[in-house]
């Protein structure tokens, strides 16, 4: 059988013949061929853009990342741009999320914190500091620095005031509430 690719909104073929990755790619690909074809290149980036999750992917630049939904290679990693919402169900990054959409998950951003801190907290563990931020419906984000334990929250997003975002702390690490 000659497998032939078509790329767009859908691909109807998986490149290889390496079964196991027929289960895995299963939901994103219409069909399986078995004969690898010189479209293997543009495959493997179809696979990566819409199949392999994005979200802390590895990265050496913003191109690397999906376009048009808010994203870039932060120091490594894809995320969203500081201030945007990674939204668990849309799997993009929004600018707004209503408090009731707001989950007690969070990325990080490391080596990053807010310079408009509004309330400071003693922090022993990252995780009661997240678990504060939760809990407080004007809490957007949490800085927290490792040398000494403190914890920020923040009610101003980075995405409103980007150049109080500092992004050169190595003992601190930004965190962004993700939403529903």
């Amino acid at each position: 059988m000659e497998c032939v690719a078509i790329f767009g909104d859908q691909a109807e073929c998986l490149v290889g013949s390496d079964t196991s990755l027929r289960d895995y790619y299963a939901g994103c690909l219409t069909s399986v061929c078995d004969n690898v074809t010189s479209a293997l290149e543009p495959m493997n980036n179809y696979i990566r853009e819409h199949c392999v999750p994005w979200l802390e992917r590895s990265c050496h630049s913003d191109a690397d990342c999906p376009n048009g939904i808010n994203a870039e290679c932060f120091k490594g990693k894809c995320l969203c741009t500081p201030g945007y919402y990674y939204s668990n169900g849309q799997d993009v990054c929004v600018d707004n999320c209503p408090v009731s959409d707001q989950l007690s998950e969070f990325l990080a951003y490391p080596h990053s914190y807010m310079d408009v801190q509004t309330v400071v907290l003693p922090g022993d563990n990252v995780e009661d500091c997240l678990d504060a931020c939760a809990a407080s419906s004007s809490c957007i984000t949490v800085g927290f620095f490792f040398a000494p334990k403190t914890c920020y929250t923040n009610s101003v997003s980075p995405r409103l005031d980007p150049s109080n975002v500092i992004t050169n702390e190595p003992d601190a690490t930004l965190y962004q509430q993700r939403c529903a």
